[in-house]
């Protein structure tokens, strides 16, 4: 192949991946205020930080997995940590950790939680 062509195909991977990764993050800052606001938590900051992206297979197709963490407070005095998992941009789950344990909620719809799918761990 071209060397010219492998360089504009490459920088057109590039510009794609760094898009998408900008419209995640966006996603995840809506669903951490809404959980928070839900909860009657406080969202603390305002950043969110992508801390893994890992390959999987779901329905028989690659997918990647990409977990971002914030922080939130329960009490205002306190920090706790909460995740958001999503699959090709799609919002699977959050976590959020406190001193009683971790509350999880499925979300089956971009920013919507499904409150009959969340539990908490003693």
């Amino acid at each position: 192949m071209d060397p010219v062509i492998s360089f504009f195909l490459f920088l057109g991977v590039c510009a794609w991946l760094w898009q998408n990764a900008g419209r995640s993050h966006a996603k995840v800052m809506r669903i951490r205020r809404k959980i928070c606001q839900e909860l009657s938590y406080q969202h603390l900051d305002q950043t969110v930080v992508l801390d893994k992206v890992r390959l999987g297979v779901k329905h028989k197709a690659l997918v990647a997995y990409r977990t971002y963490t914030f922080e939130y407070s329960v009490r205002g005095h306190d920090r706790q940590r909460g995740e958001v998992v999503l699959c090709n941009g799609t919002p699977q789950w959050i976590r959020l950790h406190d001193s009683n344990g971790a509350i999880y909620f499925n979300l089956d719809k971009f920013g919507r939680a499904s409150g009959d799918e969340s539990h908490q761990d003693e």
